[in-house]
């Protein structure tokens, strides 16, 4: 298991944007949270953990977003 999963910081698991519901929208803004504090941790202390972290923080995000962006139109 990584850290991102032991720190409590799993990808919202998000298939298509129909089935987005609060509670999902708030683990979706939760997780973007703590990618964006680990990217000023790594700006800040310029540590390789942190960096190495924040990346792939980034991807999993990316790949969340293609998904809903690129999965099945609400319209």
């Amino acid at each position: 298991m990584d850290k991102l999963h032991n720190a409590g910081m799993k990808v919202p698991q998000i298939e298509d944007s129909a089935k987005i519901t609060p509670k999902t929208f708030v683990d979706y803004v939760a997780f973007v949270s703590a990618m964006r504090t680990m990217q000023r941790e790594y700006f800040r202390s310029r540590n390789a953990d942190a960096l190495e972290q924040s990346k792939r923080m980034e991807r999993a995000l990316d790949e969340l977003n293609d998904r809903l962006l690129n999965g099945p139109k609400l319209f």
